[in-house]
Parts: structure tokens; sequence; C-alpha cells
């Protein structure tokens, strides 16, 4: 029990990415080889413009894949979080609070971390998209602190 990292699950952006990286070849296809679209010009001059939106949307979440940074990370001695490129490391001694619940849209489940001292902040972290279940991480957390 000494470290334990909490990463993206795999298994929910590939239900996005999957879907788009067959889809833009798919009807890149169908737009320049087939007759269905033969009659509609303007749709060729579009169909390279979507590609490369698609390619820049699918970019993102593919490099976190494939980078599997840890989002949240207990030791016994502190607990570290990185969202978007923002790495935070609290102590244990320094955390007043630590709540998980919803989002004021109930739609994300959210990690929020309450700090004493100086500064006294709240950070929240979505903790919706890892591999482990809000129930999962506030029982870590429990056992951590």
């Amino acid at each position: 029990m000494e470290r334990i990292d909490i990463r993206l699950s795999k298994i929910k952006p590939l239900r996005i990415i999957i879907p788009m990286a067959i889809a833009i070849p798919v009807v890149t296809y169908s737009v320049y080889f087939t007759d269905e679209f033969a009659h509609n010009e303007y749709i060729k001059y579009w169909i390279p413009l979507l590609d490369i939106w698609g390619v820049y949307i699918l970019y993102k979440p593919i490099m976190r894949l494939i980078e599997n940074r840890p989002v949240i990370t207990l030791t016994k001695d502190y607990l570290e979080t990185n969202d978007e490129n923002v790495s935070r490391k609290y102590k244990w001694a320094e955390i007043t609070d630590v709540v998980i619940g919803k989002d004021d849209k109930n739609v994300q489940d959210l990690l929020k971390i309450k700090t004493a001292g100086t500064t006294g902040t709240t950070d929240q972290i979505n903790i919706s998209p890892l591999d482990k279940s809000p129930d999962q991480i506030k029982e870590l957390i429990g056992k951590y602190r």
C-alpha cells in the first residue's frame, strides 16, 4: 500500500475514437470514389477541411491515451493530481476535506479538495473518465488518509 495511480479509462474515449476514426476514411472514400456524390461538386471541396477537423478533434484524446499519465496519485504522505497538464501535490496534513459529488448540472463526478493554511483553496477534478468509480476512489482516499 505504498502508491496507487488512478489513470484515465481506456474504454470511454475509445467509444468515440473508433467510430470517428472509421467514419473519416469511409466518408472521404464515398464522396470521391462513388457515384453517390458525383453531382455535388461543393462537397468535394469541404471534405478535406472536415477530414482535417476530424483528425484535430481526435488528436487530444489519442495523445492522452498514449501518455497514460496518472490523474490521481495516492501515497501515505500526499495526494497528487494531474489535470490538463497542471500538477498539484497536497500533503495530507494540509487537506481539510475531500468531497466526491456531482457538478451543478449533475453530469460529472467531481473530486473537491479543500486545503487549509494561507491559500485555503478548493480545487476540483473531474473523476468521471477515470478507471476507478467514485466509490472506489473515496474508499482509497479513506485508506490513505
